[in-house]
């Protein structure tokens, strides 16, 4: 299978005080046991580390970046189709709390094949697509 970790999960993670930290810590047991691929886009990258450096500090933030650049996690490159796709991902949804980086996470899933996105994020999940959202 696989996975593409969204930014809220990945914070989750680390904020014992997250109202999804025990959800998280459950989606990550799962993820061990269904096996696959770890999928981060250069845009979550960057924004998990911002979010954890601003709300946890330099130290967590430098921790978690070291773990996605490891070997288990692979970066989705990105793409003129994921560029073109997210614009219209991006252009259909009405919410103005839709973010673009939302929309960039949906084409790269899309583009990649991914099955699960690991996500709290709730305009995530209003989206329909060939994957599963879970959070």
């Amino acid at each position: 299978m696989k996975f593409l970790l969204d930014t809220s999960y990945l914070f989750a993670l680390l904020d014992n005080d997250d109202s999804n930290y025990l959800m998280s810590l459950k989606f990550r047991e799962k993820i061990s046991r269904e096996g696959g691929r770890l999928f981060i886009t250069p845009f979550l990258f960057e924004e998990a580390i911002t979010l954890v450096s601003y709300r946890l500090g330099k130290t967590p933030a430098i921790t978690i970046a070291r773990e996605l650049l490891a070997d288990e996690y692979a970066i989705i490159p990105f793409s003129p189709f994921q560029k073109q796709r997210a614009f219209d991902i991006f252009t259909s949804v009405i919410s103005k709390n839709f973010s673009f980086c939302d929309a960039l996470t949906l084409a790269a899933a899309e583009e990649e094949g991914v099955d699960v996105i690991v996500s709290f994020d709730a305009d995530l999940k209003k989206i329909k697509g060939p994957w599963k959202v879970w959070g």
